[in-house]
């Protein structure tokens, strides 16, 4: 009996230390890469990655909150179905950081933003 729980002991602590290295692989993978609007190219579509800009323009059309990036050179951006926080950090003027994929639409690059935050 002893032997048995000592045996199973081991195998929960294994398993534990295996998730917990597994968590940290798939979180330095999934990433979103810091990168500027001019390193954006067809290569990139599907990346994902963290842009910080300033929004040149926003409007809403339907469940969809369309928006410009600026950071001397421009994207277009879109996030589905925002809350009032993204409308409210999305307005014109606003220096932000929007985490997203790249996507094509339309024959042009755009941001799919999954998560904006407001920069002071």
């Amino acid at each position: 009996m002893l032997l048995r729980e000592c045996l199973l002991r081991r195998i929960a602590l294994l398993c534990a230390a295996v998730g917990i290295i597994l968590l940290f692989v798939y979180s330095s993978i999934d990433s979103p890469k810091r990168t500027k609007i001019s390193e954006v190219k067809i290569s990139s579509i599907g990346d994902k990655v963290e842009i910080d800009a300033i929004v040149s323009s926003s409007k809403v059309s339907g469940n969809v909150l369309i928006f410009e990036l600026d950071d001397g050179d421009k994207i277009t951006s879109v996030f589905f179905n925002p809350r009032i926080e993204q409308k409210i950090i999305l307005r014109k003027g606003n220096f932000v950081r929007v985490s997203g994929r790249i996507a094509e639409y339309r024959g042009n690059l755009e941001i799919v933003a999954e998560k904006v935050l407001l920069i002071d």
